[in-house]
């Protein structure tokens, strides 16, 4: 098996802003999650998950062992395990995704897991839909020995959209975070996307309102 992660090409990573220069897993510049995502006692973590992090290939691989290592682990009883702290595997070109796949902690109290998830061996796209309330160490990905890994198929349309908003936007009660609107609107349109939504911290300050105006 070859291993890549995250931070290896051709693997690219989609939703984060500012990954080439930052290399992180992360939604917020630290600094403005500590100010912005303070609100209502809310904690910067908020600020810093991943939710609309997404890491996507093509391959032709037909076996992708999946490795997670996280930085937090905090599951909310409202929340689906399977949305919050997994990585759904996701297979095919937009608009046509199919769901290939999951690869979830079995306790909750485990912060690294790991698992298979099976495709065709048909040169394909590939999408990881990562865990979305939790800060992320690292996330690797195995393919099979002969198998090859390019970059994958660029969307449609070169502009991402980018969304702002609270605990629904972020992706809140969704069973997957690829069925949050936010997902399923990028997928119809065949477009990448920015997830700014934070649960209890949507009150238009400033920061943020000046960040995802004029950084993104």
């Amino acid at each position: 098996m070859k291993r890549y992660t995250f931070l290896d090409a051709p693997i690219r990573v989609l939703g984060v802003p500012h990954f080439e220069e930052k290399r992180v897993l992360r939604r917020l510049p630290e600094e403005i999650a500590n100010r912005y995502c303070g609100v209502l006692g809310a904690w910067p973590r908020v600020g810093l998950r991943c939710a609309g992090g997404r890491l996507a290939f093509r391959t032709d691989s037909a076996t992708l062992r999946i490795g997670v290592e996280l930085s937090t682990l905090a599951p909310d009883i409202g929340m689906a395990i399977f949305a919050c702290q997994s990585v759904n595997v996701l297979v095919g070109n937009y608009p046509n995704l199919r769901y290939a796949g999951l690869v979830y902690p079995a306790k909750y109290e485990n912060k690294s897991f790991e698992g298979v998830v099976s495709k065709s061996s048909r040169m394909e796209d590939v999408t990881l839909y990562l865990p979305m309330a939790e800060l992320i160490e690292n996330v690797w990905i195995e393919i099979e020995d002969g198998a090859a890994i390019e970059a994958p198929t660029p969307p449609k349309h070169s502009r991402p959209l980018v969304f702002y908003g609270s605990s629904i936007t972020e992706g809140a009660h969704a069973c997957h975070p690829f069925s949050a609107y936010t997902a399923l609107l990028s997928q119809r349109l065949s477009v990448d996307y920015y997830n700014f939504g934070f649960s209890g911290s949507a009150k238009g300050q400033l920061d943020i309102a000046e960040y995802t105006t004029t950084s993104i």
